[in-house]
């Protein structure tokens, strides 16, 4: 529980980095440069949660330590189905289990082509009923299909929400081809330099495939660049990127705050217990019984 309010109190300090600029395409790197300039990656989910596939996803992070945020669409935690108490005890548990949740709308939305009201809607119900879920902040959002216009950013500025966009994308929905993703994914990592945000979906059985290859292959990949002297490849949580980014000196600020109310408490005990020293109660030599 502790872990999941700092996750929210640095989502709410913070918000999403890289603010948008222009129309087209978002900015990249998504998460902004590597802070150490070695690679670096963020695995993200898209379109879930899945009553098949998400839990084997989780099963594998949990196996390999890894944290994830996974952006859900509201419908699957809201429209009647067979599987739809399922869906939502994995939407819990992706929270119980160290992710994070975004919010990317209630029906996988074109933003940027819907009238107004309704893209409004799509984004405020989204979020309304993941956190009614929950019982946790939803300050991430992705929008669906990546759209962008000058629309959608002024409604995101209003609402103190950014899009969170992404740098590697396997596609594995459109060509459901394992070894295809294999391949891009190894490529790509085998190439990185700076910080990458990983785009895939818990609603995909090739996702459930191939994201424990790639977890292996990182591990590997990190053994032999060790022995090598190489920078490594690190797996980064949100929470990683949120300390790194936090305004200059709020750590310290936040530290100094907490030692003065350490001091406060401590005087306020002391001056409760003086009376106490002062004038001790009386000693008695024996307790009566009743």
């Amino acid at each position: 529980m502790k872990r999941l309010c700092d996750l929210t109190v640095l989502c709410l300090l913070l918000g999403l980095p890289g603010e948008a600029a222009g129309q087209g395409q978002w900015e990249q790197p998504a998460l902004g440069d590597s802070a150490s300039g070695n690679p670096e990656v963020l695995f993200t989910f898209d379109d879930g949660p899945h009553e098949g596939y998400t839990p084997i996803i989780l099963d594998t992070l949990k196996r390999h330590g890894v944290q994830a945020i996974f952006f859900m669409a509201g419908w699957r935690i809201s429209k009647q189905s067979t599987y739809l108490e399922a869906r939502r005890a994995i939407a819990r548990r992706v929270l119980g289990d160290g992710h994070v949740i975004g919010n990317h709308t209630v029906n996988h939305a074109r933003l940027c082509t819907i009238s107004k009201s309704r893209a409004e809607w799509e984004i405020d119900e989204g979020r309304r009923l993941l956190a009614e879920l929950v019982g946790a902040a939803i300050p991430y959002f992705r929008t669906p299909y990546g759209s962008r216009c000058a629309r959608l950013e002024e409604m995101l500025a209003k609402r103190g929400i950014r899009h969170l966009h992404w740098d590697m994308d396997p596609r594995e929905y459109l060509h459901h081809d394992s070894d295809a993703t294999r391949r891009y994914l190894v490529r790509k990592l085998s190439k990185l330099t700076g910080r990458a945000v990983i785009l895939m979906h818990d609603t995909q059985v090739t996702t459930t495939r191939v994201l424990p290859f790639v977890l292996d292959w990182i591990a590997a990949e990190n053994v032999r660049r060790r022995a090598a002297g190489t920078p490594q490849i690190r797996i980064l949580s949100y929470a990683d990127v949120a300390r790194e980014q936090l305004a200059p000196g709020l750590e310290q600020a936040a530290s100094s705050a907490m030692r003065a109310i350490s001091v406060q408490a401590l005087g306020l005990m002391d001056r409760l217990l003086a009376p106490l020293v002062a004038h001790p109660p009386p000693r008695t030599s024996q307790v009566t019984a009743f």
